[in-house]
């Protein structure tokens, strides 16, 4: 399968709610980042598949019947590589969180100004890993 190249400053964001999928895609993509969306475990692993891995993956933790761990153990399983080079952040409005395996997380309840902030923390914090 061809591995399509994408700029810096690329996100794959994973939830399970299209109106928020939309809502961050328009505000990212706004700011000049690529955005990529999957609404479940499997549309993200396709585009992980078909993709070079992105700067950062925005995760929701509940995603219809499974959480963002269950994305985070299968990528780890699937696709190591990925894990190991990509900032991955949950999304989330849950408060407490497993954090051991991402860089962090940013509150649903985070203002634009706030999120958009707490992005371009996470992306240059990975930038700086590599």
């Amino acid at each position: 399968m061809k591995t399509v190249n994408l700029r810096k400053n690329s996100i794959l964001v994973i939830d399970d709610s299209t109106d928020m999928l939309e809502l961050q895609k328009l505000i990212l993509e706004s700011e000049g980042y690529i955005v990529l969306t999957a609404d479940n475990i499997e549309s993200a692993m396709e585009i992980l598949n078909e993709k070079e891995s992105p700067d950062l993956i925005l995760l929701d933790y509940r995603l219809n019947g499974h959480t963002g761990e269950d994305f985070l153990f299968q990528l780890e399983e699937k696709k190591p590589e990925v894990l190991k080079k990509t900032t991955t952040v949950f999304y989330s409005g849950v408060d407490d969180l497993p954090v051991d395996k991402v860089a962090g997380s940013i509150s649903k309840l985070a203002n634009m100004t706030r999120l958009l902030e707490e992005i371009r923390f996470f992306i240059n914090k990975g930038h700086h890993l590599s």
